[in-house]
């Protein structure tokens, strides 16, 4: 079993650390993408990473910034 892989997530004004989470399932992540564009599945965006070069997983903005304790409105 591979480790998850650790996203971390800072504050975009100044550069400090804001949080960090993990997916359930996300190991040995070597992309990412963040769409942070509403969409019919994400009204907050997403964060899209690529899960042991097998797999794509897409995390709700909305839930990240929940979990994490920030505005709801950090990735406009």
């Amino acid at each position: 079993m591979r480790p998850h892989t650790v996203f971390r997530v800072f504050d975009r004004m100044r550069l400090t650390p804001a949080g960090r989470f993990t997916g359930a399932h996300v190991a040995a992540t070597d992309g990412i993408a963040l769409h942070p564009a509403p969409t019919a599945r994400f009204p907050a965006g997403a964060l899209f990473a690529v899960d042991d070069d097998a797999a794509m997983v897409a995390f709700d903005l909305r839930e990240v910034a929940t979990a994490l304790q920030l505005d709801p409105d950090c990735s406009r």
